[in-house]
């Protein structure tokens, strides 16, 4: 097990990290001007991603826009850079917040009343046939809250062969009537079709003439009143969401795939599922509290070499792409390069253009279920058992092509865009400093700080074995190994540093984190 004083400093670092204040993103965004231009969103983004004091809530905070999805490839959204920012600087805020006030942000947001076309929600009218939009009604349930099925504490749908149906379509269309009434903060019309010109930032404001005031049965036996304003309506609506016994399993399970592992057990999602329920405090959603709940468990804490044989197999999750990135940028103290604009650019493309090298861009998924289903299960040869394969959802944006492309990218920033390189440095300049130093004291005293950088302290030992042999052979002598490396030409030291992390890093094992 994790040694007491071991998990206290890790429990007082995650405290820490909860105090900080937020980095937020829009005000240097903003300084770009133009809210439609895409490029600033993205090298901010980045920026913050590699050098923010406050990497716990922004890592949560991208999780985070990974459940609850909006998307700038949405013409509208796409010029409205800003207000999408915004939505993501609200995520980052409440990262640590209550997860009803986040639920009542999100929904109120112009950029997600854009999104799932909540904005202008139109109460019905069989006379101009018109009728409520379904669209954030059925998404609010289905991603955002409480999931398809019934669940047990474990995130299980229950009945395990027949799961009973969380919600119906007559509850959809329940909720799309409660949905009814908002409009943009700013907007003094109802019935244009140009959402261009108004405020993308401040939360939507209710229109009660276009709100549906009649009686609503919704979830939990709520049964909304007659004669309510929209602001009312939500209210109630919201809070029957929130209150639903699946929020706190389908939030908490949703969260660990997200940040620890693709596969947690339903041991794991109910003691998750119960820090949601009650803080300790007898308050529920305290998300601080979950995210804390989350990453100190012992099935997150637990060492390797301490668990069974089929959690070993079964435990961690592939990285993402853009995590992968970061990873790499923070591990190696990346800079923007001299010719870069002081942005972090990849070798082969600006970073705003992350998708063509990643197969990845933040807020600019395919469509409001993500990049990738958390439900996608991986291909046999990845299976736990000879049963059942494992969830990697991860994986289904993996390709041959896009596998090439970032390793193609990386080997040529690590080898052309370093700090000891003469080269034009256009892309971010990854630090070789460290490494060597670490070297220059040893091969293992290297190895192993590499392993606990790079790998979280789960190198194979195939993979110990296969790098000290090229350190070995290029020193040219097995015996007294460190006595040469303390002796070496700086060119040659550059060469096996260079090379060693290449293979680490371009390695199936530096994909998967543990």
């Amino acid at each position: 097990m994790v040694a007491a004083g071991a998990h206290a400093s890790i429990a007082s670092w995650i405290d820490e990290q909860i105090d900080l204040p937020a980095t937020l993103q829009l005000p240097a965004v903003q300084a770009y001007g133009n809210a439609s231009l895409r490029p600033p969103r993205h090298y901010v983004w980045w920026e913050t991603a590699i050098t923010a004091d406050d990497q716990l809530r922004q890592r949560v905070a991208f999780a985070l826009s990974e459940i609850f999805v909006v998307s700038d490839i949405d013409y509208t959204l796409g010029n409205a850079q800003h207000g999408v920012v915004h939505y993501y600087d609200m995520l980052t805020a409440s990262a640590f917040g209550n997860f009803r006030d986040l639920l009542e942000s999100i929904t109120l947001h112009p950029v997600m009343g854009i999104y799932l076309s909540m904005v202008r929600n139109e109460k019905a009218d069989p006379l101009k046939n018109v009728r409520p939009d379904e669209n954030y009604a059925r998404e609010v349930m289905q991603l955002f809250t409480i999931g398809l099925y019934e669940l047990n504490e474990g995130g299980v749908p229950i009945p395990i062969d027949n799961p009973t149906p969380a919600y119906t379509q007559s509850t959809v269309e329940e909720y799309a009537r409660v949905f009814t009434g908002w409009n943009f903060a700013d907007s003094p019309e109802w019935q244009s079709t140009n959402l261009t010109s108004y405020d993308k930032m401040s939360p939507m404001v209710p229109q009660d003439q276009f709100h549906d005031t009649g009686s609503k049965q919704l979830l939990g036996g709520v049964v909304t009143p007659a004669g309510l304003g929209a602001r009312d309506d939500l209210k109630l609506a919201l809070d029957s969401l929130f209150n639903h016994p699946n929020v706190g399993p389908f939030i908490g399970k949703s969260l660990i795939q997200r940040l620890v592992t693709s596969n947690p057990s339903e041991q794991y999602v109910a003691r998750v599922a119960a820090a949601f329920n009650n803080n300790g405090q007898n308050v529920r959603g305290d998300l601080g509290a979950v995210v804390k709940a989350i990453l100190l468990d012992e099935e997150a804490r637990l060492p390797l070499e301490n668990r069974d044989a089929n959690a070993v197999q079964n435990y961690g999750k592939f990285k993402e792409p853009l995590i992968k990135a970061t990873q790499v940028l923070r591990a190696l103290n990346a800079s923007p390069g001299a010719q870069a604009d002081d942005h972090f650019h990849f070798y082969s493309k600006t970073s705003d253009r992350a998708a063509q090298v990643f197969g990845q861009a933040v807020l600019s998924s395919p469509s409001v279920f993500n990049f990738f289903s958390p439900s996608f299960r991986s291909s046999f040869e990845l299976a736990g058992s000879a049963k059942e394969t494992l969830y990697a959802p991860e994986l289904q944006i993996l390709t041959e092509s896009l596998l090439s492309t970032a390793n193609n990218d990386l080997h040529a920033m690590l080898y052309s865009s370093n700090n000891r390189s003469d080269s034009p440095r256009k892309s971010a300049v990854l630090n070789l400093d460290a490494p060597i130093f670490m070297l220059r004291k040893g091969r293992d005293v290297y190895l192993e700080h590499m392993n606990v950088l790079l790998f979280s302290g789960s190198m194979s030992v195939n993979m110990q074995v296969v790098l000290e042999q090229y350190i070995n052979e290029r020193v040219g002598k097995t015996e007294a190994v460190d006595k040469q490396l303390a002796k070496l030409d700086e060119e040659l030291m550059e060469t096996i540093v260079l090379d060693s992390l290449f293979i680490m890093l371009a390695s199936p094992e530096f994909m998967v984190q543990r």
